[in-house]
C-alpha cells in the first residue's frame, strides 16, 4: 500500500490497513524505525471512510497513543488527531491548528486544548503549526523506558481493563448486569498484578514506563475498589507526579474523588463521582460545593451546573 499518496484510502485499502496493525501489532514492538512511523501517520489520515477504527490506531492502546514520549512526538500526534478532525469537519482536539470556523472558541477552547494537551503530555505552550502541514511524527531522539517489561505488562492490563468498560447509557439493564459481570472478572485478574508492581515500585515513572502506562496503571488502580489500602497509598504520589505533568489531572481527580467518596463515604473534592440524589445508592456530596469549579479549572476539569452540584431541586427537597 503505497503511504505517500494523498488520496483517501478506499474500503478495500483501509482493510488492508487496519487488518495489517491488528493482526501484525506493529504498533506494540518495543521499536519501531522512524520512516515507518511516519509512513503509519499519513495513512492513518487517509483512512477517514472508517472513523471508528481510525480513532482506534490514533488514540487507543492498540495505536500510536501509548507510544507518545517513546518514539513518537506527543505535538506530532496531536497535530496529526487535529488535522484528522478537521477533515472530519470537527473542531480540532489540541489546538496545534489555526483556528477555523467551527473550532472551540473562549475559554472553552481554553479549556480543552489544555486538557488534551494534558492528557498526551503537550507542552501547554507548544507552538501551533502554521497551516495543514504535518508536524514530525516520530522523535528524533526516542526515549527507551528503563522498565519496558513493566511497561508491557502495565498495557496490557490497562487494554483488558478498558476492553471491558463501555459507555452504558444506551445499554439495556441486562448488558449492564454482563458488563459489570466481566469487568468484575477482569478485575480479579489485573488487581493482583498491579498490586505487585505497586508494592515493588510505587508508581513507576515516565522515564522507567512512558506516560501512557502511568496512565495504565491508574485505570487499574481506581478500579481496585476490593484494594482499598492500594486506592489509598496511590493519592500522595499521585499528586506529586501530577504536579510533575507526568499523570493527567482527570485521573488525579478521579482517584481522589474515588478514594474519597466511594471507599471513605465522604465527600468529594472535585465532584467526579456518584449521584447528588439522596435515594440514589452512589450518593455523593461534594466539599466546599461553592469552590468546587475552581478546584476543578485548576485541573482544566469543565464547570459543573448547580443541579450537578447540589442536585435537582426535587432532590434537595427529598434529603432534608
Amino acid at each position: 500500500m503505497d503511504a505517500t499518496g494523498g488520496g483517501d484510502l478506499d474500503a478495500s485499502q483501509r482493510k488492508v490497513l487496519f487488518d495489517t496493525l491488528a493482526s501484525s501489532h506493529l504498533l506494540e514492538r518495543p521499536t519501531l524505525d522512524p520512516g515507518l512511523i511516519e509512513a503509519i501517520g499519513r495513512l492513518l489520515f487517509r483512512a477517514k471512510g472508517d472513523p471508528d477504527r481510525q480513532s482506534i490506531y490514533l488514540d487507543d492502546f492498540p495505536g500510536l497513543w501509548p507510544r507518545a514520549g517513546i518514539d513518537v512526538d506527543p505535538l506530532g500526534l496531536a497535530n496529526l488527531e487535529d488535522r484528522v478532525a478537521h477533515s472530519q469537519g470537527r473542531p480540532q482536539i489540541y489546538g496545534t491548528l489555526p483556528a477555523r470556523k467551527g473550532d472551540y472558541e473562549g475559554t472553552e477552547a481554553t479549556r480543552i486544548y489544555a486538557a488534551s494537551r494534558d492528557m498526551l503530555g503537550v507542552a501547554a505552550d507548544a507552538p501551533t503549526a502554521p497551516d495543514d502541514t504535518p508536524l514530525p511524527l516520530a522523535m528524533r531522539h526516542p526515549v527507551r523506558p528503563s522498565l519496558p517489561d513493566v511497561r508491557a505488562e502495565l498495557l496490557r492490563l490497562g487494554r483488558m481493563d478498558q476492553s471491558v468498560r463501555q459507555d452504558t447509557s444506551n445499554m439495556a439493564s441486562e448488558q449492564v448486569k454482563a458488563m459489570n459481570a466481566e469487568a468484575a472478572r477482569i478485575d480479579e485478574y489485573t488487581l493482583p498484578r498491579i498490586r505487585t508492581i505497586f508494592d515493588r515500585y510505587g508508581l513507576p515513572s515516565s522515564a522507567q514506563v512512558g506516560r501512557a502506562a502511568i496512565h495504565s496503571a491508574f485505570l487499574l488502580i481506581q478500579h481496585a475498589v476490593s484494594d482499598p489500602g492500594l486506592m489509598r497509598a496511590a493519592v500522595a504520589p499521585a499528586d506529586a507526579m501530577r504536579r510533575l505533568h507526568e499523570l493527567p489531572a482527570v485521573d488525579y481527580a478521579l482517584l481522589v474523588d474515588r478514594v474519597d467518596c466511594v471507599i471513605d463515604r465522604r465527600p468529594q473534592r472535585f465532584g467526579t463521582q456518584g449521584s447528588r440524589d439522596p435515594k440514589s445508592y452512589w450518593y455523593c456530596t461534594i466539599d466546599d460545593p461553592q469552590h468546587v469549579n475552581d478546584r476543578r479549572a485548576a485541573l482544566h476539569l469543565f464547570a459543573l451546573k448547580d443541579d450537578e452540584i447540589y442536585g435537582t431541586p426535587a432532590e434537595r427537597a427529598t434529603g432534608k
